[in-house]
């Protein structure tokens, strides 16, 4: 009995076995692509491995430097306007370098300003950072887990990482799933990819974004909701300020509703620690000559808006900031 049920384990045993090994060659196969074909073609993953010599030359320009840190709103800043300005207001050159990181938020934001300059001994003039919502330099759950882990941190930071970012158990598996696997990492990456090839997607995603954004701003602003923390900017601006680098904290102007501005509320919390901090916060909530016309979206730029934007953030930047 026992050798009849033996022997029929053992072609049970052997199918399992195949299975598993046609999922680790499945696995190792799309890591492989991942690595070979994905990443090295993907223009913001280019980008940001460029980020690290990027910043050294900027750093080490004579002119006045400054970086640009942010997601996709900071990336329509056009810097040809931006340095233009500059020069007709100031008589100065400008020297600048955008460090943009797509669906990403503060977290991210402080994590890479320490890789890229103050954990490596750089210094720019001024880094800007800007945010375009009323939370947005409160406390919030991190975005891009898999850019972290690829590219804005290292093993030194993980104690800190898991300490005050990634608390929960999932937050942290995916990091060191992220940290070993590019495929994973990526994995939305190669998600949105696969669904735009589908027609009409990308404009069904622009406007499904724009009714979500529109949803949250017409949320009841009396219901209650637990207060903001600021954790996360406590230590960018304690970190800045140790490392001798100003910040400045830029509130964007949204999509004007029937052409009338309808800014969003900052946090008063934020305000008081920046400048006792001795940092920068500009607030641009409100600009004229931006209609409803020059935006892609609810928050991005299209080119009619982005040098009207870009020429008057570097006039109001010119107004209470030099370098000393």
């Amino acid at each position: 009995m026992s050798s009849s049920t033996s022997s029929s384990d053992v072609p049970q045993r052997g199918r399992k076995l195949r299975i598993a090994l046609l999922l680790i060659v499945a696995l190792v196969l799309i890591e492989w692509g991942t690595r070979a074909a994905l990443m090295p073609g993907t223009s913001d993953l280019i980008r940001y491995r460029a980020f690290a010599v990027q910043a050294r030359d900027l750093a080490a320009a004579p002119a006045t430097s400054i970086a640009l840190v942010g997601n996709s709103v900071t990336d329509r800043i056009r810097l040809d306007d931006l340095r233009g300005e500059w020069m007709a207001l100031t008589g100065d050159p400008l020297n600048t370098g955008k460090f943009v990181a797509y669906y990403s938020n503060l977290t991210t934001w402080y994590w890479m300003s320490g890789q890229y300059f103050w954990d490596q001994g750089l210094t720019p003039d001024l880094i800007v950072v800007t945010y375009y919502e009323g939370n947005g330099l409160a406390d919030s759950e991190t975005m891009d887990v898999g850019n972290l882990a690829l590219f804005f941190t290292d093993s030194d930071d993980r104690a800190s990482l898991f300490k005050y970012d990634l608390k929960s158990l999932e937050q942290r598996a995916d990091y060191l799933l992220s940290s070993v696997s590019e495929a994973y990492a990526a994995r939305d990456r190669i998600r949105d990819r696969t669904l735009n090839f589908i027609p009409g997607y990308r404009a069904f995603a622009t406007e499904t974004n724009m009714r979500n954004f529109a949803h949250e701003r017409r949320q009841n602003p009396h219901a209650v909701r637990p207060p903001p923390t600021f954790h996360t900017l406590e230590r960018y601006l304690a970190d800045a300020r140790q490392a001798g680098i100003t910040l400045c904290f830029v509130a964007f102007p949204v999509r004007p509703t029937n052409n009338v501005a309808s800014p969003y509320i900052i946090e008063p919390k934020a305000l008081e620690m920046i400048a006792e901090a001795g940092m920068l916060h500009l607030d641009l909530r409100r600009m004229d000559g931006l209609s409803a016309d020059m935006y892609q979206d609810n928050v991005h730029l299209n080119p009619h808006g982005q040098p009207i934007y870009s020429r008057r953030f570097a006039q109001e930047l010119s107004k209470v900031w030099r370098p000393q």
